[in-house]
């Protein structure tokens, strides 16, 4: 995902999940924060995050041991034959 996204030129991802889940997700090494309070919806406590796609992205999260470079290679959709 961090390869494609830097390869596509995508600079933010966003996500909303379960909070507990959302604090693991900060913790990761991403460059990273909360986007609000997490809020109750549905039973269910979410929060959304906010993460920064930088160069030295991959490098921050192999230092937590969670990266794992591209084995595939995607064909952008314009360039696939109809």
């Amino acid at each position: 995902m961090v390869d494609d996204a830097l390869r596509s030129g995508i600079k933010h991802l966003t996500g909303v999940v379960e909070a507990g889940f959302r604090d693991k997700v900060l913790d990761m090494g991403w460059e990273a924060r909360a986007l609000g309070a997490a809020r109750r919806i549905g039973g269910t406590l979410l929060g959304a995050f906010l993460i920064d796609i930088q160069e030295d992205t991959p490098k921050r999260l192999a230092s937590r041991g969670i990266y794992t470079p591209d084995t595939i290679s995607l064909t952008p959709p314009e360039r696939v034959a109809a």
